[in-house]
């Protein structure tokens, strides 16, 4: 370890006589100076562990080599004052590398925990600056980095971005007190030389790095500086890198090669005065980072020489001349050679940058060219957002009605113009504007990060719960105005709000993607951008064309942040308002224009080549659109409903269409005809109804449309329904690069099921109004948003094969066959298809039938009650040839529907009592006997615990395998779950290899082993009747009359059963 009174420097000063050299030294050996700085130095515990040590030898090497630099005449005439700073700067230049331990603790402790106190808030501004500029989106007020790597790294860089800073504090706090002999302004001189080492050409030409004397002494601070940041820069030393530390310091990637080049390389100053890099590399990654300081030497040696060339070190005044000499060459010369493990190339990507810029600008990202008008639009959006977040923190304001009266004040007016022979696209806001640093560093910089000052008013805007919704976030969106425009023309002023003092406000111009703009100021009154697009002349078709940009307007504009003008040639205005922007009477020509196409006869070829009855039927479908559509117009009613998505997700707005039938309000549309209170509806092409359908939920990205779908993991219930979706959440959305799709961190099934409970309250909220209307029935099958209140209830019992079928109250006996999974019985070769011929307790049974809804074959929906939702009265007997159980309800069927469970019940016939339940064709349908001994037993929660236990894939010896054995219901929920899923070879799985569990599971439930559970199931084809045991699972088909000869289900009783009559002709004729 070299100690600093072994430099060069430091032993020409001891060489100087006299009472101010004597004071100059005196200065640096006081206790409290270079043997401080030295420790200080040495120790470097919080030094960066990601970048070469800053440490005592690193500054002794420097000022070393600030002394090789130095000619030889020029040595000889410094003066103590000039020598102490050659000193002092080499040892105190990057002593913020090695900054305070409590400095760095604040800072790391600061985004690692919830305590906000250890910083001050001048010290927290200025890391989210940095962390603002570095394009980090972390706000360290109210979020916490919990990946301590994470962590570490951000301080890590923080400390190299700091320590300049660092440095001069370190300097003016301990040195303000220390006289450096007559030279009382020395810490200014010290600090501004120190820092100079990251100061740019501009900055050095500064009247504070003239020379001057101090006492008859010259001090050339501006000959320090320039020798400071040469010796910094080809200070490379392998001891600066040792081995130890790269092997034992978890360097990150990116400083790797750094640290590692310095293992490898040399930098002498020949006798020529040239500077020469030498390595022999063994990696080409090390060869890459030598060639990179190589290259920084030379800009540094180029930065020297053309200081000196402006201003001449000589000069101090017209009327001396300094002695203060410079010899250092710019160009560095390179032996740089590689051994034969590899082949070293430039092997970094080096993108053309005219080809990228026409990328950027061309269709191949966008597709479409008038997107770029959606581009135009956006960054005026996105301007006017942020001058209300200005507003709304200047005003205070907090309440949403405030900020959508304030919306009201701001205009985005957009146009096409003719000049001549040349179109223009005009894009006028009254936005925040820009000023010179805007457009030099951001509107024409390709991927601009976003600016910090923009990140700073989001944050503000956050606190009091105001979001801005910028969408601009790849800085590429001005190049895609080059798709349509050969020519530029930006006028514009930044708002005071923003802090802007400049009076005056900018002109640009650009002529295409490839030329060189002018910048000029320009005199505005008031804040705001005009943009015009002189369009190419192959686009001008497209540009006359004013449906097709309405056309783009109506798809890309969802929800505009201010009042919105469009206006094509002086034509008709298209305007919008702060908020949603299509209006109901959009809604409706959507509901008109599926609607005609769904009531007209599918017609495939010509209809000359028809046979003359489709013919008629074509004519008689269009006449029949003709008499219905002025009904159908004047039933539509729009629901709607707009708020917040959670989570600060975003927006949402619900539109549900009502139908305002003759007979109530209805979810539906029906042509229907009354007399004399009886109700027929007519056909409507193929079927009874029009229902809305519309698959696509319209998505946008901060009130712009976006091409994507909703890609639903699930059925999504009210497909009726108009929705509206503006995302604005960027933690858990993310736009494409086009900005036309969109990438979702959570899954947008959660979504659905938020915008479906909406829907549910929607109609809850206007319950009365489906559930007084003759089609209660209808709207609770599609909404299952309302019990049903009443027993006046309307349906059909007809068949669709007429053109008018009877709505009627619905009768009783329903009858319902579970093994049809369907209530419609309209099977032509099973009898029931005729229940006017069966009869229960001498009366006559009902069906419901199914409604269809019009359209063609591909687009009918088929409406009916969903049986697995409903609770039976009866379980009773049919001989249709084999043994059939079928389910009534007797006189109510709102009372039982909608049942909790997640299978219905029945009270099935006395003699029946040990049949556990019915099975149908699937897992879900089954019907519990009610009258079973084991029927208590079933509970929906323990049931689910034995449907979770079998997704997740339980041992049965586990602690959740043994609560079934201990618990009864458990026990009878499994055996429930195993006929549910009709898995037979699993229970004999069970009794051949778990014995002692098929044991313990009928113990519990039976109190002995010789007990049998069995059901009856039915599968359209055959019925049978299975036995479960703790021997196996067995079932008995009723074609083997193991039903009857067993006599397990014996004939019941006259009330229990279905009486065929159709033999004897219709009982009731």
């Amino acid at each position: 370890m070299n100690n600093w009174k072994e430099t060069k420097v430091w032993k020409k000063l001891v060489k100087i006589k006299g009472d101010e050299a004597d004071r100059v030294r005196g200065f640096l050996v006081d206790a409290i100076c270079m043997d401080r700085i030295e420790t200080i130095l040495n120790k470097a515990g919080t030094s960066p562990k990601d970048f070469a040590l800053h440490d005592a030898d690193h500054s002794f090497r420097v000022a070393e080599r600030m002394w090789e630099i130095i000619p030889a005449n020029t040595k000889k005439i410094l003066s103590e004052y000039e020598l102490a700073f050659l000193l002092l700067s080499a040892y105190l230049h990057d002593i913020g590398m090695t900054p305070e331990y409590m400095k760095v603790k604040n800072h790391f402790t600061y985004i690692t925990t919830n305590d906000k106190t250890v910083l001050s808030e001048g010290e927290v501004k200025e890391f989210q600056n940095w962390l603002d500029e570095g394009n980090d989106q972390f706000d360290i007020e109210t979020s916490v980095i919990e990946d301590t790597e994470k962590a570490e790294e951000l301080i890590t860089f923080y400390c190299r971005h700091k320590h300049n800073d660092w440095s001069e504090d370190w300097i003016r706090t301990n040195l303000k007190d220390n006289k450096l002999g007559y030279y009382t302004n020395y810490l200014d001189d010290l600090v501004n030389i120190c820092r100079s080492h990251h100061d740019g050409l501009d900055e050095l030409k500064q009247p504070k790095f003239n020379p001057q004397k101090i006492h008859g002494k010259i001090i050339h601070k501006r000959y320090i500086a320039i020798c400071l940041r040469l010796a910094d820069v080809i200070e490379i030393d392998p001891e600066r890198a040792p081995e130890v530390l790269i092997k034992h310091r978890s360097i990150i990637e990116g400083s790797l090669s750094h640290w590692l080049k310095e293992k490898f390389t040399s930098v002498d100053i020949d006798e020529n005065h040239n500077i020469c890099v030498t390595a022999n590399p063994t990696r080409a990654f090390i060869h890459k980072a030598i060639f990179d300081v190589a290259d920084q030497i030379e800009q540094e040696t180029n930065l020297c020489n053309t200081l000196i060339s402006e201003i001449p070190l000589k000069n101090i005044s017209p009327s001396n001349n300094l002695k203060h000499e410079w010899n250092i060459h710019t160009r560095v010369h390179r032996e740089i050679k590689s051994t034969d493990d590899y082949e070293y190339i430039d092997g970094t990507f080096k993108p053309n940058s005219e080809k990228l810029l026409q990328l950027l600008a061309g269709t191949e990202l966008y597709g479409n060219p008038l997107l770029a008008i959606r581009e135009l639009i956006q960054n005026s959006f996105d301007a006017i957002k942020v001058q209300i977040a200005y507003k709304v923190l200047e005003e205070g304001l907090t309440d949403d009605k405030d900020i959508e009266a304030l919306k009201k004040k701001f205009n985005l007016e957009l146009s096409v113009s003719k000049e001549g022979d040349d179109y223009w696209i005009i894009c006028k806001d009254n936005g925040v504007g820009m000023d010179k640093e805007i457009i030099k560093k951001c509107f024409l910089v390709g991927g601009a990060n976003k600016r910090h000052e923009l990140k700073e008013l989001e944050r503000k805007c956050n606190k009091i719960g105001h979001n801005i919704e910028l969408t601009g976030q790849f800085g590429i969106g001005v190049l895609s105005y080059f798709m349509i425009a050969d020519k530029l023309l930006i006028q514009t002023k930044k708002s005071y709000l923003s802090g802007n003092r400049e009076i005056n406000g900018w002109e640009f111009e650009i002529n295409g993607i490839s030329d060189f703009g002018e910048l000029r100021s320009s005199s505005c009154n008031s804040n705001g951008t005009i943009i015009k697009l002189r369009i190419k002349q192959e686009l001008i078709n497209q540009i006359e064309s004013r449906e097709a940009i309405v056309t783009l307007l109506t798809n890309i504009l969802s929800r505009v942040p201010c009042n919105f003008n469009f206006i094509h040639l002086n034509n008709e205005i298209v305007s919008y308002l702060p908020g949603w922007c299509k209006k109901k009477e959009f809604f409706t020509q959507e509901l008109v224009k599926q609607f005609s196409e769904q009531c007209v006869h599918e017609v495939k070829t010509s209809q000359e080549f028809l046979p003359d009855e489709i013919q008629a039927e074509i004519k008689t479908s269009e006449k029949r659109k003709l008499e219905i559509g002025e009904f159908f117009l004047e039933s539509i009613e729009l629901l709607c409903h707009e708020g917040k998505l959670q989570n600060n997700n975003g927006y949402f707005r619900i539109h549900i269409p009502i139908f305002k039938n003759k007979a109530g309000d209805s979810l539906g549309f029906f042509f229907e005809k009354i007399n004399n209170n009886k109700i027929t509806l007519e056909k409507i092409n193929h079927g009874f109804l029009y229902f809305p359908e519309f698959q696509h939920k319209s998505i946008s990205w901060k009130g712009v449309g976006l091409e994507t779908a909703i890609e639903e993991g699930k059925h999504f219930d009210y497909n009726n329904c108009f929705i509206e979706i503006d995302l604005t959440n960027e933690k858990s959305f993310h736009i494409s690069t086009s900005r036309l799709n969109i990438n979702s961190t959570m899954k947008f099934d959660l979504l659905l099921d938020e915008i479906k409970e909406k829907i549910k309250d929607m109609i809850s909220l206007h319950k009365s109004r489906f559930t007084e209307s003759k089609y209660s029935l209808f709207n609770y099958i599609i909404s299952d948003s309302f019990q049903l209140a009443t027993d006046d209830i309307y349906w059909t019992f007809d068949l669709q094969e007429k053109d008018t079928i009877s709505f009627e109250k619905v009768k009783y006996p329903l009858i319902f066959d579970i093994s049809y999974g369907s209530p419609n019985l309209e099977y032509e070769y099973y009898n029931l298809s005729s229940p006017e011929y069966f009869l229960f307790f001498n009366e006559r049974i009902y069906r419901l039938c199914s409604l269809l809804s019009c359209g063609n074959s591909y687009s009918q929906r088929k409406f009916e009650i969903d049986i697995n939702i409903i609770k039976f009265d009866k379980a009773v007997f049919y001989d249709d040839g084999s043994f059939r159980i079928l389910f009534l309800i007797l006189d109510s069927l709102s009372k039982y529907i909608n049942f909790p469970f997640e299978y219905r019940t029945s009270n099935f016939p006395p003699e029946w009592k040990k049949l556990f339940c019915f099975r149908g064709v699937d897992s879900n349908e089954i019907v519990l006997n009610t009258n079973s001994p084991y029927f208590k037993y079933i509970n929906y929660e323990n049931f689910v615990y034995i449907k979770n236990f079998f997704k997740e894939k339980k041992n049965l010896h586990s602690e959740e395998g043994k609560s079934i054995l201990e618990d009864r219901s458990k026990s009878f929920c499994f055996m429930l779950y195993l006929i549910s899923i009709n898995d037979k070879s699993y229970w004999n799985a069970l009794t051949q290899n778990h014995t002692s569990f098929v044991k313990g599971i009928w113990t519990n439930m039976f109190g002995n082993e010789i007990e049998i559970l069995y059901f009856f199931h039915d599968d359209i084809t055959d019925t049978y009747l299975t036995f479960i045991s703790i021997n196996g699972w067995v079932s008995f088909s009723d074609r083997d009359r193991e039903i009857g000869e067993e006599r397990l289900l014996p004939l019941p009783e006259i009330d229990w059963r279905l009486v065929d009559t159709h033999e004897q002709g219709d009982p009731y004729d």
